[in-house]
């Protein structure tokens, strides 16, 4: 039998000391934020990491938390994309707003701390940081607070005024008591007056009207990445005016914050409510670093370029002129040459740089397991014979009992770890543990593989934490074919409990598919592409022989 040691947890990674420019390759599946967090134990500071694509910042703020400490002081923050494309008439979610104005604010604070964004993302000119500090307000118990300057300095931030408070930026007021539902809070806040003074704070779910937490204090941010007072209002009307000629009273958008009103789209025209704007950059202090993930320059291009072509399209409408791309939007040139102001790291997958350091990190296998074998798991069972310690990582509590049942069926046993740091202090050759990693990848000293699901199951599609789907648990989600045993009840996203009755291969106009064969009262079956795996769940009744 081989016992493992505690593992000490500075010892993981042997990383390069901070230079104003240096490389890093050969950072495999998910260790790219291992190292990462890792880097900022040993040199603490601000560190901003530049994603090629949306897609790939999500999944590294993903992927953050799973390597970080409990006790760790390192703040993860993620900076998301408005998520409409340029020149959009549409506006952002409220949600997204209030990721962003809760990064943007504590970014003016933050000491140690991963801020995690896109490049495209970056490329967006924003308020500038005393923006945040004219529209913030602090409220205390016990505070003397007059409810109609209140209200107005809400309504000048950008709140909408509602009946019940269910969404960010929008408040309520009955009598002597306020709803807001300020901007970086998970749930909205209740303040209660008695007189002029503020009697009680609380924080309270909108569905229940149940109260979750009774607070000293709160902090409420701006509701809007402009300002809607008369300043804003006005610095808008003269600069709409000086930047579009015509007569700007036929413009719908210029009307309607005139009225103090919120037309969508209104973010693209958000220098106009400024005398200067920031980017993301301007919150960050000047010795913080720069993570350049991958190719950002060949990315930053692409974006800039459809910029252009959106212009292009939409320019020719009179009814709603557009700002020139240079006044909403940083080009390439001007991106980089902003980052040359800060330390910079550029982080590769691949060896791709010959003079790059060389991270001791290998790249992690698929492992699939094969439901059609007499012997499923005998890759996973062979990549576990080594000396190495192992990490299985999935994605939940439920999958976490799926995929020991699965593998102990097999005569693999796992123990179970709380986090990272836990697997770390284990001395058992097999650990499971939760947490959102896309791949696996393997260090060398010390030896340790870590595993995820998606080498495991072929069909696999890690769930974003943040976009979780609601129309069906995750936990109960079938992965993988393996998971299925014959005549079992499983549940069909559309056509509700069946019976599983095995595969079949069915030939259409010369190619062969396979279909899981689900059977219902009368005999009735229907076909299930195996490539529709993720539209499968487990039956959760109390006695599955007597499930329809």
């Amino acid at each position: 039998m081989v016992f493992f040691s505690y593992i000490r947890m500075h010892k993981l990674l042997t990383l390069p000391k901070p230079s104003a420019k240096q490389t890093w390759q050969q950072l495999h599946g998910s260790s790219l934020m291992l190292a990462i967090v890792e880097y900022a134990k040993t040199y603490p500071g601000v560190y901003l990491c530049l994603a090629p694509d949306n897609q790939t910042a999500l999944r590294l703020y993903d992927e953050l938390p799973f390597f970080l400490d409990k006790d760790c002081s390192i703040e993860s923050l993620f900076f998301p994309d408005w998520e409409t494309l340029p020149y959009d008439t549409f506006s952002p979610h409220q949600d997204i707003i209030s990721t962003r104005l809760t990064t943007l604010n504590r970014l003016q604070l933050a000491k140690n701390a991963i801020v995690i964004t896109s490049v495209s993302t970056l490329m967006h000119r924003l308020c500038p940081p005393q923006f945040l500090t004219r529209f913030s307000c602090m409220l205390r118990l016990n505070q003397t607070l007059n409810i109609q300057d209140f209200r107005l300095n809400l309504t000048n931030a950008g709140y909408f005024h509602v009946e019940n408070v269910l969404e960010h930026g929008e408040y309520a007021l009955r009598g002597a008591i306020i709803d807001v539902f300020p901007m970086g809070s998970a749930y909205p806040f209740r303040i209660e007056l008695f007189d002029d003074e503020i009697d009680s704070l609380r924080q309270f779910d909108p569905e229940t009207q149940r109260t979750i937490n009774k607070l000293q204090q709160i902090n409420i941010l701006p509701a809007r990445e402009f300002p809607l007072d008369e300043a804003g209002i006005a610095l808008f009307r003269q600069q709409y005016r000086t930047m579009f000629p015509g007569n700007p009273t036929q413009s719908v958008l210029y009307e309607a914050i005139s009225q103090q009103q919120l037309p969508n789209g209104i973010e693209y025209y958000l220098p106009l409510f400024f005398e200067q704007t920031a980017t993301l950059l301007d919150y960050l202090p000047p010795a913080a670093t720069v993570y350049a993930i991958e190719n950002i320059h060949d990315k930053s291009t692409q974006f800039w370029q459809e910029i252009m072509q959106r212009f292009e399209q939409k320019r020719y409408d009179i009814t709603r002129p557009l700002l020139a791309p240079e006044t909403l939007f940083l080009n390439s040139t001007e991106l980089f040459t902003k980052l040359k102001h800060f330390n910079q790291i550029h982080v590769y997958a691949k060896n791709s740089v010959s003079k790059a350091y060389t991270c001791a990190i290998h790249e992690a296998p698929a492992l699939p397991i094969e439901h059609k074998s007499s012997s499923p798991l005998k890759a996973l069972k062979h990549y576990l014979t080594s000396t190495a310690r192992s990490i299985i990582v999935v994605e939940s509590i439920g999958r976490r009992e799926v995929v020991s049942d699965l593998l102990k069926s097999h005569g693999i046993r796992v123990t179970f770890q709380d986090d990272w740091a836990a697997c770390m202090r284990s001395e058992s050759a097999i650990n499971m543990v939760v947490g959102l990693l896309t791949w696996g990848f393997e260090l060398v000293e010390p030896d340790i593989k870590v595993i995820v699901e998606a080498q495991l199951f072929k069909h696999h599609v890690t769930q974003s934490a943040r976009f979780k789907q609601k129309a069906m648990n995750p936990d109960l989600v079938i992965r993988d074919l393996a998971e299925l045993q014959l005549h079992a009840p499983v549940v069909h996203l559309q056509f509700g409990v069946g019976r599983y009755e095995g595969l079949q291969t069915i030939d259409n106009q010369g190619v062969a598919n396979e279909f899981l064969i689900l059977s219902y009262a009368g005999n009735d079956k229907i076909y299930v592409p195996v490539t529709a795996l993720h539209q499968i769940s487990r039956y959760t009744g109390s006695n599955s022989d007597h499930a329809p």
